[in-house]
C-alpha cells in the first residue's frame, strides 16, 4: 500500500534515519537502491514469523538504530550504533564477530 516514492526520502532525512555523516556513500547507496526490492523487503521483514532457533546465532544491534531497533536479551549492543553502523563501526563489529567465531572454534575442539 505504500507508494515506492516514499521509500526514496530526501538525503537529510535518510541521513538522520540511517544515523551517519557519510553523506556521499549514503547518497550513492540510495541512488542505486531498487525500490521494488526495498518495498518487498520491508513487507517480508514486517511479516516475518521466525520459528527457527539458531543455537550459534550472533545478533548485533545498534543502540541508536531508528530503522531496526535492537530487540531481545541476546543482542550484542553497539553503543551509539545506528543503522549504518556496519560502515561507521566496522572495526568494532569485526572484532566482536572475530572473537565470537574464535570462541566457537575453540569450543568445538
Amino acid at each position: 500500500m505504500i507508494p515506492k516514492e516514499i521509500l526514496k526520502p530526501p538525503l537529510f532525512f535518510a541521513q538522520f534515519m540511517f544515523g551517519t555523516n557519510q553523506k556521499q556513500l549514503l547518497k550513492a547507496i540510495l541512488k542505486d537502491s531498487d525500490l521494488t526490492f526495498t518495498k518487498w523487503a520491508l513487507k517480508e521483514l514486517t511479516n516475518w514469523k521466525n520459528e527457527t532457533i539458531l543455537p550459534n546465532l550472533i545478533k548485533i544491534g545498534g543502540s541508536k538504530d531508528k530503522l531496526l531497533p535492537p530487540r531481545g536479551n541476546n543482542t550484542i549492543l553497539i553503543e551509539h550504533g545506528a543503522h549504518f553502523m556496519i560502515v561507521d563501526k566496522a572495526e568494532e563489529i569485526s572484532n566482536i564477530l572475530n572473537e565470537k567465531l574464535k570462541n566457537e572454534h575453540i569450543s568445538k575442539k
